[in-house]
Formats: C-alpha cells, structure tokens, sequence
C-alpha cells in the first residue's frame, strides 16, 4: 500500500503582515500534481490544517477545493484530523457522513479510537485516527484524574486501545504530538506551560507506521516507522534550512515500510542574506528570487539611512531587517538617564558617535566644530 503523508498546512497563516494563502494554493497544486504522479492508495493530513481556530473564509475555501480534488475527484481516500492550531468541532463537523466520499476526518478526541479500514492485494490495514488531546481534556473524556502530561493522556489511550487492536492485520495510526527526541523550530506553538509536553516514541510501539504532525521539520524518530512530514510551507526563519516535502510511505504485505520524500517547491522562498547594505544592493539575484520573502541581516557598522525602503526596490516582499551589531564599538560604557541629561548637546552626541562607529574613525576637532556649527543653526530656527 502507498500513502501520502502530510501535516501542518496552516491554512490562513500571515507572517509579518503578509498573507500566505496564495502561496499555500500554490504548494497544494503541487501536491495535487503529485499525487497523480505518484498514484497513492491513500493520503493522511495530520493535523494543524488550519493556523488558527477561526479561520478566515478562503482558507476554509482552499481546503474545500483542495479535498474535493483528492477524494471525490481523484477518489484517493483522505485520512484527516485535528492538530493543536485547530478547532476539534469546526474540523470534526459532517465528518459522520463523508466515509462514503472518501474522507475519514477526526476532530475531537475520544476514549475509544475507531478505525477505518483500506484493503490492498495482501489483504486490509486498519487507519486509527487520534487528533490532538491535552491533558485537561484526556483526563475528562477518561474519566481519569491521575493524568497530568500530554505523555500521560497518549499512554492510557494507547493502552486502552492496544486490547482491541487486530494486531494479526497492518496498523498505521495518525496522530498530533510532540514526541521525544524530534527536532523543534520556532514557529510551532508550545504544547505546554512550563514542560515539553513531549510524549514517548514507545506508545507507538504496536504500529506498523505512525504519522505525525506537529514538527515543521520533516524527520523520523528512530526509523521510517514513526514519521514526521513536516509542514507545507516555511512558517518562520528559523526553517530557513529546511526543505520541505511530503513522505511518501510503501507498506510491505508484513507492514514494513519503505519511506521516500518529494520535495515541495515554494513559489516565493523563505531566506535569509546576511551582508552589508551597500553589497546587498549591488549584488542582485536571479529574477526568480527577488520574489522571495526575506530577512536581511545587515553586518553595516554605521548608522544607515532608510534601509528597509531601499532593500525593498530589489526586495519587494522582504519582510524583517536586522542589525548585527559586531563590529559597533561595544566597549565604551553605557550612561545612565541621569547623567545624559546633565551633559551638553554635544557631548551627549559625541558619546552617541562612539557608540554607533568603530574605535579608528575618532570625533575630531573638525568633526566637533561641524556639529556645533548645526546646533547653533538649529537654536536659532527654534528661537
């Protein structure tokens, strides 16, 4: 059996005032394109498929479309459930009627996880579907007070459905978690205050393959058989790096699996350039990257004036500037509010001068009398 694994959408996601939408169609194209490429038996969502619990309309839009040419279009069986950025109700809605269209969506958790079932020419794998739960809610809809972590609410389900799995048939579990030992970035939101909210790869045990959601960096977690798909798009610099794709996973008639990835190509990327203003300007890219969203990382040790308006002309999506500051002099020491409003005006612009300019380029005498000669200037026009 081959399915396809993917997770995170984020649907709706803005990032520094821009709207993604566009570029979240673009990637979902592509993903429709691989799918009739690669003829899957079934295609797995897990979780986070919206960015927020209200989502705007045309991301509720975009998904519509999207799974309407997955499973009624292409009749690829749809495994979907609920992540932590979602709203359980507003993803479980009408999902009791949709089996017979080919979409198997899960929104709120339950004590007892049903399984839906696809067969292949070796016979049928059962799908269980386990949306996000916190603590809070497993230990009420477990009627269990002693939960208290995200590891303990997974283990006493896992444990509560390990007694009526088909254990002689092939399992593949969908579920939304942080599981120990992945590797994290910064634009997933934390599952817990104050801990990790990590759970053990060793609930997972039962498996023939579980794929997860959550981490926006796609990886295993020991091998192939407990998987992340990572996230459709890069959702913030800190994923720069990362190459996103989606897993396409190949069950054996034993249930061992074979997991290949197919990168995913943004239309606008994500990046980071790190240089001075004036060669960031002189150098410019391809025309197919100027497109791209950026963050400018600026090495100037002056002050500069209107960098962002100018990055901009080559740059017309770039979406941060930041200041590396090494080469300031950081050496002079900082002076309190108290004794800056005892100092004459040009001394308290000479100390910002130090401040802002490397030790070899010194306020001179010259430099001193120019900036005196403007204060007058500007005294007078205030009187």
């Amino acid at each position: 059996m081959k399915i396809i694994h993917t997770a995170d959408w984020h649907l709706g996601k803005v990032l520094f005032k821009n709207k993604l939408i566009e570029d979240q169609r673009f990637l979902l194209e592509q993903l429709i394109s691989l799918i009739d490429e690669e003829k899957p038996d079934a295609m797995i969502i897990a979780g986070d498929v919206y960015d927020r619990t209200v989502p705007p309309s045309e991301a509720v839009s975009l998904l519509d479309w999207t799974l309407k040419e997955i499973a009624l279009v292409r009749e690829v069986p749809v495994f979907m459930i609920a992540g932590n950025h979602d709203s359980p109700e507003r993803v479980d809605f009408a999902s009791s009627f949709m089996h017979e269209k080919n979409l198997f969506i899960k929104g709120l958790p339950s004590p007892d996880i049903q399984s839906f079932m696809l067969k292949d020419e070796w016979g049928p794998v059962d799908f269980y579907l386990m949306p996000f739960v916190d603590p809070a809610f497993a230990k009420m809809i477990l009627q269990k007070e002693a939960i208290h972590s995200h590891d303990e609410a997974v283990g006493e389900i896992m444990k509560r459905l390990s007694g009526k799995m088909k254990k002689d048939r092939r399992n593949v579990l969908v579920t939304h978690a942080f599981v120990q030992g992945g590797a994290v970035s910064d634009s997933e939101r934390p599952l817990s205050v104050g801990g990790s909210g990590a759970v053990s790869p060793a609930h997972f045990s039962d498996f023939d393959y579980t794929a997860l959601g959550h981490l926006h960096r796609p990886q295993r977690i020991n091998d192939a058989r407990i998987n992340y798909s990572g996230s459709l798009m890069k959702y913030s610099f800190s994923e720069a790096t990362h190459q996103k794709s989606v897993s396409v996973v190949v069950m054996d008639k034993d249930g061992a699996v074979t997991l290949k990835r197919r990168d995913l190509k943004p239309d606008r990327d994500l990046r980071i350039v790190e240089d001075t203003l004036e060669n960031i300007l002189s150098n410019s890219p391809e025309e197919d990257k100027k497109k791209d969203y950026i963050l400018a990382r600026l090495t100037d040790d002056r002050a500069m004036m209107n960098p962002l308006e100018r990055l901009r002309e080559i740059y017309p999506n770039i979406m941060k500037i930041e200041r590396n500051r090494s080469g300031i002099n950081e050496n002079r020491q900082s002076l309190s509010i108290q004794e800056k409003e005892k100092m004459k005006d040009i001394d308290l612009f000479e100390s910002f001068f130090k401040q802002i300019n490397p030790e070899d380029r010194p306020f001179d005498e010259d430099l001193r009398k120019a900036v005196e000669k403007i204060f007058l200037e500007i005294q007078k026009d205030d009187d």
